[in-house]
């Protein structure tokens, strides 16, 4: 498994190959099942991962190099008691600030338009600028 591991992630690409770097284990679940384990901590991966989109490429990928179809499960680890509401906050939050985003009129038309997909959102991507511009970076009029 693990040298297969290695040719679907080769397929995938380096962004979504980046994401599943996070997993803290691959098994196999039925017959035909894969399920990809993420720990606690690594909840904006496990997200991301659980995306239709990104699940079709990775069972796709499995096809190609197997030959055979699988189903993909994606799973999230707790490690204790203490970790799960930490899990659930970084969830909750990874869908507001998603639904957030999707609101912003430019992301809108590009996944309407191009079948865009988020994979990484910055902290402050769409707040407004705090505070007056500095005189050096506003550009001086020239008066006629």
């Amino acid at each position: 498994m693990p040298q297969i591991w290695q040719e679907v992630l080769a397929q995938l690409g380096p962004i979504l190959a980046k994401q599943l770097e996070k997993i803290s284990g691959v098994a196999i679940s039925a017959p035909k099942t894969l399920v990809l384990c993420f720990d606690a901590r690594y909840n904006l991966q496990y997200e991301h991962c659980r995306e239709p989109t990104f699940q079709a490429r990775i069972e796709e990928a499995m096809r190609r190099v197997t030959g055979q179809s699988w189903n993909l499960r994606v799973e999230s680890e707790g490690n204790g008691a203490a970790a799960l509401p930490a899990a659930e906050n970084s969830q909750s939050r990874y869908r507001r600030q998603r639904t957030e985003v999707m609101q912003t009129p430019l992301v809108k038309r590009a996944f309407e338009l191009m079948g865009a997909q988020i994979v990484q959102m910055d902290e402050s991507f769409g707040a407004a600028p705090t505070g007056p511009p500095n005189a050096e970076e506003t550009p001086e009029l020239e008066e006629e």
